[in-house]
Formats: structure tokens, C-alpha cells, sequence
């Protein structure tokens, strides 16, 4: 300000509102203490970015009429826009301690999740009758909203798998909750070994259910397929693998045809080459694609995580010369992600972790499309494409 002529710099300290407060894009309120400055400002990005997120309860319920507990324990990632009120979060889940004890194991969950605004909120037509003025109990000025926070989502393990849905309390940022889940457990795991081609016998011998019209095999929910550590299986060209149940390489899977995962796939193998090498071959995420620390997925083809898709990268995702790689849903990076000499376009959301790196060669990019947001976290950087149509 100027007084008498003279030009003076006063400081001031402003409360500036997390969107936390107000989901959905506003209003949030920065104000000095005295009252002096309020601002009052609508915002187009707010997002928060948990990682390493450590959850234990107790697990008490029933596996057909035998009485059933034990401990679960749950550790994750969860990527909220606090601007479309939606969160997608992903991780590991253990049962153990259980009895009966062939309830023990331990697999991935992967979820979304919803904050409910006041009835007719689009696209939410559920929630509290109105906002919730939380203003006198944190002395934020202006409007404030307490809200609660919806999740459903799936989870796979060897020989189990099952969805589960949980409404945490008002407020969401100090809660308690209940999980309700429906747990599927299969006999046994199948180990795997072999081609699966046009006679479907790989498929049907480990209890997949196989249609030669469209040389489709399908793997059961609560059904796990292992590649052991000196097996093979090798999806053959113009062949279809659908997986709603859980896959686990600890050997080498080779494929040349079509995956399309509802389910869990984990990579701890040697090998896996979506293409075998070459650009024939197509892998679609609609589920959760885990790639294990110390581990290598390399794609030589299409692959594609859907809109309900997630990825988690803790060890070396490399996307070769002649690759597509499309990500519509949410990847987190914790290893190394190699965009190689193509181009990694993200409609979805792509964050890197902590301990994530990003590598290229000449002429690769990792290119943010419309719709689609990055978070770097080891720099606290956020980008978001504005002003698109499509």
C-alpha cells in the first residue's frame, strides 16, 4: 500500500480452504485472520495422492455354514479428484490367521469410490439431504461441507476372489467403517503349463471353460491359473484368454493372441512378452495388472488399461519399438516405467510414485491426451489437459 506518498509492504497471512472441506469444484475461501481479505474462488484441479496406505481389522463372517475368522490386512494406493467427487485406489490384501486356515492368502483388491454430495448432485443422485456446514467445528469462513466417502470394488488371490462395498462416516477425514465382502474360494490352484491354441485342451484341463466357435477360454472367478517357475504358457494368435479370476507368472507367459483380464494378473516371472517379440497381440486391463519388483513386463504390441482398469508398476514396464499403450484407467508407477521409442498416451490418470522413474529413448514421449491427468509426486508436480472438448 501507499501511505503519504510512500510505498510499503505489509505482510499478511491468508487460511487458504483444502478442497477437501468442498468437494466438486467449489467454493473454497482464503481469508486473513482479521477478516480483512476474504476470497472466494471456485478451482479446476484438487487431487490427493495417498501411497503406502496400511489397514489392519479383524475379519469375523461365515464360509457357507462353517463360522469363519481372522486378520485383514490391506495395503495400498489411492488417487481421489476431488473435482468429479471420484477415487480409484488398488493394492494388497492379506488374509491370515484364519480359521478355517484354507482362508489364508493373499492377493490384490481394486476399487472406486464415490464422495456423495447433496441429493441430485450429477451424477450422484445419493447423499446427505443438503451440505453439511462444517464451519464451526474447523473455523473455516464461508462455506464448508462435510461429506462421507463410498467404495466397491473386487479383490483376487490364489484359489479366492470376491467384491466388497464399505460406506465410511461423516466426516470422511475421521471415521470409522465396516467392510462387506462375498468371498469365492476354489479347490486349488492349477499350475500351468503349455500352448493354449485351437484345441482348447491347456484350457479345459485346467478348469477353464472353452468355446471353439470363437476359440475363447475363459478362466472362473475364484479360480487361479500359476505358471510355475520353469513353465510356459503361450497364448497362441487368433485365441482369446478372458480372465475373471487370478493369474500368476512365476515363469513365462508368451503371448501372441488376446488377453483381456477382468480379474488379477501378477508378473514375478522370467518372462513376459505381450507380442512374443513381435507386434502381433493385444492385452486388455479391465481389472488389476500387478508387475512385481525385480520383475520385467515387456509389451510388443497393444496394450490397453480400460476405463476400470489399474496398473500397478513396482518393477520394469518396458513398451517396445511397433507397441501401443493406451491407459484410460489409473497407473502407478513405484519402478520404472520405459516408454522406449513409442509413445505412452494417457487419458486416464498416470502417477508417479516416490521411488518412479519415467525413461525414454530418442523420440519417445509420454503424452498427456485429453481427460487425462498426471501426478508426480517426488516433485509434488500435477498436469491436467485444460480447455478440451472430446
Amino acid at each position: 500500500m501507499t501511505v503519504g506518498g510512500i510505498a510499503q509492504t505489509i505482510p499478511e497471512t491468508l487460511s487458504i480452504e483444502s478442497p477437501y472441506f468442498n468437494p466438486f469444484g467449489g467454493p473454497i475461501v482464503m481469508a486473513s485472520p482479521d477478516g480483512a481479505i476474504v476470497i472466494v474462488a471456485t478451482y479446476s484441479q484438487g487431487t490427493i495422492l495417498w501411497t503406502g496406505t496400511q489397514l489392519a481389522a479383524p475379519l469375523v463372517g461365515r464360509l457357507g455354514t462353517t463360522p469363519a475368522a481372522g486378520t485383514l490386512t490391506l495395503t495400498g494406493g489411492e488417487l481421489e479428484n476431488l473435482v468429479t467427487g471420484t477415487a480409484v485406489d488398488s493394492g494388497t490384501i492379506i488374509f491370515s490367521a484364519m480359521t478355517p486356515a484354507s482362508l489364508d492368502s493373499s492377493g490384490f483388491y481394486q476399487g472406486s469410490d464415490t464422495i456423495p454430495g447433496p441429493v441430485g448432485t450429477s451424477p450422484y443422485p445419493i447423499g446427505p439431504p443438503a451440505p453439511w456446514d462444517c464451519s464451526p467445528v474447523f473455523m473455516i469462513p464461508g462455506a464448508c461441507t462435510e461429506t462421507g466417502f463410498q467404495s466397491v470394488g473386487q479383490f483376487w488371490g490364489p484359489g479366492m476372489s470376491g467384491s466388497y462395498s464399505t460406506t465410511w462416516g461423516v466426516p470422511a477425514f475421521e471415521f470409522s467403517s465396516a467392510v462387506t465382502a462375498t468371498v469365492t474360494q476354489s479347490a486349488s490352484a492349477s499350475t500351468v503349463n503349455g500352448r493354449l491354441s485351437s484345441s482348447g485342451s491347456v484350457c479345459t484341463s485346467n478348469g477353464g471353460i472353452w468355446v471353439g466357435s470363437t476359440e475363447t477360454c475363459t478362466i472362473q472367478p475364484g479360480t487361479t491359473w500359476t505358471v510355475g517357475t520353469s513353465s510356459t504358457l503361450f497364448v497362441g494368435s487368433g485365441v482369446t484368454l478372458v480372465n475373471d479370476g487370478t493369474i500368476v507368472n512365476d515363469g513365462s507367459v508368451l503371448n501372441s493372441g488376446n488377453i483381456v483380464n477382468n480379474g488379477a494378473i501378477a508378473n514375478a516371472g522370467v518372462t513376459f512378452y505381450n507380442g512374443n517379440s513381435g507386434p502381433t497381440g493385444t492385452l486388455t486391463n479391465n481389472g488389476i495388472f500387478a508387475n512385481e519388483a525385480g520383475f520385467t513386463f515387456n509389451n510388443f504390441a497393444t496394450f490397453t488399461n480400460s476405463a476400470s482398469g489399474t496398473v500397478d508398476n513396482y518393477g520394469t514396464f518396458v513398451h517396445h519399438t511397433r507397441g501401443s499403450m493406451n491407459n484410460y484407467g489409473t497407473y502407478f508407477n513405484f519402478g520404472v516405467t520405459n516408454t522406449h521409442t513409442n509413445t505412452f498416451d494417457d487419458y486416464g490418470s498416470f502417477a508417479n510414485m516416490g521411488s518412479g522413474t519415467v525413461s525414454s529413448s530418442s523420440g519417445a514421449t509420454l503424452t498427456l491426451e485429453c481427460g487425462g491427468q498426471m501426478v508426480n509426486l517426488p516433485d509434488e508436480g500435477y498436469s491436467q489437459v485444460q480447455g478440451c472438448t472430446s
